[in-house]
């Protein structure tokens, strides 16, 4: 992988009270940035997410007959954010999400904007466990 690549990603997942999802996003690998004095790969990533109905047409509400669950997630839903991934330490140092999501619930529509932000506060090793 170097620097300007990209690729996409399709995920799908499932929520205890919203079903199954799919997640289809297109990353970027933008650059390597100096973070906390250590090289970190910058990566950015944009798309959508909606719940997976199926074989069931959704209704204009985004509800559908055949639907199993009462929160379906509109197809206005869209994700984004970026992530840098520390080179030396081989983990993710801090990543960004922000979320506009189009929720259905029991047809009535709920707009959600959510802002995660996760950042590693420090790496320890791991102690030896003697028997």
């Amino acid at each position: 992988m170097a620097v300007g690549d990209s690729w996409t990603s399709d995920e799908a997942m499932a929520f205890p009270k919203a079903g199954k999802m799919k997640v289809q996003l297109k990353c970027k690998f933008d650059e390597i940035v100096d973070r906390d004095s250590r090289p970190q790969a910058k990566i950015s990533f944009q798309g959508k997410l909606q719940s997976d109905l199926g074989e069931s047409p959704a209704a204009e509400d985004g509800t559908t007959p055949a639907a199993s669950t009462s929160v379906v997630m509109g197809s206005d839903s869209n994700l984004s954010g970026q992530v840098f991934f520390d080179l030396e330490r081989h983990t993710v140092s801090v990543a960004v999400f922000l979320a506009n999501l189009d929720l259905r619930i029991n047809g009535n529509r709920l707009p959600v904007r959510q802002q995660v932000t996760t950042r590693l506060l420090g790496v320890q090793p791991l102690q030896e466990v003697i028997p």
